[in-house]
């Protein structure tokens, strides 16, 4: 994610949903009651909560009685790792956003997301991390980096796990995560744990952490104690070219368990500048909770807002080219493609099955066939 001003048309990087760690990794502990999203007819709706007292609106996910709660279950089961392994000390979860340590971001970028994700287009650049999360980032630092900071209001967190011996520190993993205003939801960006620490259900654990933190960041920024309206997540196609097809079958299924639905709304990643290329091989996710059925024979339907996921699409839109710069972007055969769907469809069905397969190419070409038909009945 990068922040840009209102004249600026180039975004550094992809926000391509970061999946990494053992494809057995277990994701049996993510069915406490997490946020709730916004559907009109979601097959199992979990409850919205509030995080905060009425009229407090600050942001302290690792205190809350969640975190606390996962963080016992973890000192178990890393507890039992240790013993075997070369690290010790105090595990400590850490909120960047809510108290930033530019060295402990920075050690987590090199060593975990790195490695983890080498591919440059498809990983952020360290100094947008910054412009959003460290409160110190300089103004020289700024018209260095090209960036004038989140100005259209966007906000991101990356919740690190660590162990602290009072000399060293350790990554164990972390997730990274952003907030978009205008349409009032949230994405996963990144999931990562060290090799080390693998195949013992740290994301699991720490999902429904990271769903209390977006619920935070959500009222941190409306000043109101509402759901949030939706958490979403990218995913790369079965066909992307990035890892063989059943790794990313495999990945969708972690995804699927950990309670995620394909969205049938096209999507792609728009370009990053106006003279840019989209990156068409992903698709978008919603998290429904884990209590709808983990069966991939499930066959209950449910659908959300259009309106929802087509403000997204605007708030990433905002961020490249600047807020309410519609004459940039608007002859994109994407953005063009997306306020189409949103014309002919109010709702956006929920795909409770696996396998997921990519739905752009079949609305782009409904799409062309409406125009073309169009064209002929005008002549």
């Amino acid at each position: 994610m990068a922040a840009t001003s209102p004249t600026t048309t180039t975004r550094t990087t992809t926000r391509t949903m970061g999946l990494s760690f053992d494809e057995n990794e277990s994701v049996s502990n993510c069915s406490e009651k997490t946020c709730s999203t916004t559907t009109s007819t979601m097959a199992s709706p979990e409850s919205a909560f509030s995080l905060m007292v009425e009229g407090d609106y600050t942001y302290a996910p690792t205190s809350s009685a969640m975190a606390k709660s996962a963080m016992a279950i973890l000192e178990t089961r890393i507890g039992e790792r240790l013993a075997s392994s070369s690290s010790s000390g105090e595990l400590r979860l850490l909120s960047m956003k809510e108290s930033f340590d530019r060295s402990i971001l920075t050690q987590f970028y090199e060593e975990l997301m790195i490695p983890n994700f080498p591919l440059e287009e498809e990983r952020d650049d360290l100094e947008d991390w910054l412009l959003y999360l460290d409160p110190t980032f300089s103004k020289e630092e700024e018209e260095d980096s090209d960036n004038d900071g989140p100005q259209d209001g966007t906000s991101m967190d990356v919740l690190i796990l660590t162990i602290d011996n009072g000399t060293t520190t350790t990554i164990l993993g972390g997730i990274a995560f952003e907030y978009y205003p205008q349409a009032q939801v949230g994405l996963l960006s990144y999931m990562v744990v060290s090799t080390e620490f693998r195949r013992l259900g740290i994301l699991g654990t720490l999902h429904p952490v990271f769903c209390h933190a977006l619920q935070g960041l959500h009222e941190l920024t409306t000043q109101a104690h509402t759901p949030i309206a939706a958490i979403l997540a990218e995913t790369n196609t079965a066909t992307a070219g990035d890892v063989p097809t059943q790794v990313a079958r495999k990945r969708h299924e972690i995804l699927f368990k950990l309670g995620y639905r394909l969205l049938q709304f096209p999507y792609v990643q728009p370009p990053l500048a106006t003279d840019g290329e989209s990156f068409d091989d992903i698709m978008l996710l919603l998290y429904v909770g884990n209590n709808s059925s983990n069966s991939s024979q499930s066959t209950s339907t449910s659908s959300m807002d259009t309106t929802i996921l087509y403000k997204y699409v605007l708030d990433f839109y905002y961020s490249v080219f600047g807020t309410n710069q519609e004459p940039l972007f608007q002859d994109h055969w994407y953005f063009q493609l997306v306020t189409w769907y949103q014309q002919q469809c109010p709702s956006t069905h929920i795909q409770t099955q696996l396998p997921w397969e990519d739905v752009t190419p079949t609305f782009l070409a409904q799409m062309k066939q409406q125009q073309q038909q169009q064209q002929e009945e005008g002549k």
